[in-house]
């Protein structure tokens, strides 16, 4: 407006959302900021010191410490909504020039102040960072190497977002200006081309949980180090997604590597699936870990192995490196009753039933199948439609030279 006042619209999503400002208004008191905030009862919003912390009741409004407290452009805040809104807050442009952020050994909650986007490396160019120093938002992360500098998933930061960082040593962020820069935020088609891939198999509430960690991973190959782009490895806890993330490449060590964010509370156990994009197969994993806050496991050049279960019966992909009948189940069995065979290659498959007396009951299968784990069923049924008597069958298997053969048993 013609003060040279502008607007920051906060965006807050259904769940915990990561926020802060970079604009200045008086004296930033919590009741004028958040004044256009649509909230409902239970919405709470929490400071960098965590125990800081302002509720809303339809009845008395915002309540709580956090009321009383100045709110800054230095620091993160958390919000935890009910339902997704959205609010604008004016004031005047932040210099970043001018405004340090003080930061301990440890973990912080920092703001960020510029008006504009800016790779991960160039914002954090005024620390003197130490090996395995992070920085995360709700989203992403990137970690400090003292031979390659910052890598991860976190490339840039943005304007109006909050984010955490972990410094071995105290040190005070000044963020570079963005002088001759638009004012406008860096659009989705302004940002490096990335390759179009096909969609995994789960997603994620990144907003669910107040908590998250962070992995630097590789997954367990043949060609230990490299990976497909298009793969993904998931993490679970039960049968829920809590974190995904597909290898990326870094240049520099000419290896893939994964960072994943895994979101969770306190001691959760968590597991791992890795989704091969080609075939469309999923893998189950043996790694395993308790979930911690803010805890990160792995590094650039000591990464965590993710290790990969070879796909089983059941699984689908599953290719057996034999030829194999499996006994029926159940057995004894009335009237249903299920087979299982393997093919480690293509080929024709022949499957019939016998009585004691060798005479041919039914023939189950005749045709050519590619190589693979199947199931057929037999509804004591021979091949004239009639139900059998009780007794012993034989289940013989043919395909190529090999020949088994497995007892069962019909009881009515």
């Amino acid at each position: 407006n013609a003060t040279g006042a502008v607007a920051q619209h906060v965006d807050l999503a259904q769940g915990w959302t990561w926020f802060s400002f970079n604009l200045q208004y008086g004296e930033m008191n919590f009741n004028d900021v958040f004044d256009l905030l649509g909230a409902s009862s239970g919405d709470r919003i929490i400071a960098a010191d965590t125990s800081a912390y302002a509720q809303y009741s339809e009845t008395s409004g915002w309540v709580g410490p956090l009321t009383s407290i100045p709110i800054t452009n230095v620091d993160m805040y958390q919000a935890d909504m009910l339902e997704s809104a959205s609010f604008p807050f004016v004031g005047f442009v932040v210099d970043p020039d001018i405004t340090s952020v003080e930061m301990d050994a440890g973990w912080n909650r920092i703001g960020y102040t510029p008006q504009v986007n800016m790779e991960t490396v160039e914002a954090l160019s005024g620390l003197t960072p130490s090996p395995e120093d992070q920085i995360k938002s709700q989203y992403g992360f990137a970690q400090f190497d003292a031979t390659y500098g910052w890598y991860g998933s976190l490339d840039y930061l943005e304007p109006g977002i909050g984010y955490m960082m972990h410094l071995a040593q105290a040190d005070t962020l000044v963020y570079p200006s963005g002088v001759g820069r638009s004012l406008e935020p860096i659009l989705d088609e302004q940002l490096p081309e990335e390759t179009p891939q096909i969609a995994c198999p789960w997603t994620v509430d990144q907003n669910r949980y107040l908590d998250n960690m962070t992995l630097t991973a590789l997954l367990e190959s043949d060609t230990l180090g490299l990976n497909n782009p298009e793969d993904a490895v998931a993490a679970f806890v039960g049968d829920e997604c809590r974190g995904i993330a597909r290898p990326v490449y870094i240049p520099e060590i000419g290896a893939y590597r994964i960072f994943i964010m895994i979101y969770g509370d306190q001691s959760e156990p968590i597991t791992f699936r890795i989704w091969q994009a080609e075939g469309d197969l999923t893998y189950q994993s043996g790694t395993s870990f308790n979930f911690k806050s803010d805890r990160h496991l792995g590094s650039l050049i000591d990464p965590v192995m993710i290790t990969r279960t070879p796909l089983g019966i059941g699984d689908k992909g599953y290719i057996p490196e034999v030829f194999s009948l499996s006994q029926n189940y159940p057995n004894p069995f009335n009237p249903l009753t299920t087979l299982g065979f393997g093919l480690p290659e293509d080929g024709h498959v022949r499957i019939r039933i016998f009585n004691l007396r060798g005479q041919e009951i039914r023939t189950l299968v005749e045709e050519d199948f590619s190589a693979g784990y199947r199931h057929i069923i037999w509804n004591s049924q021979d091949n004239a439609g009639h139900q059998v008597p009780s007794g012993i069958y034989l289940t013989v298997m043919e395909s190529g030279s090999f020949r088994e053969v497995r007892k069962m048993v019909m009881l009515k």
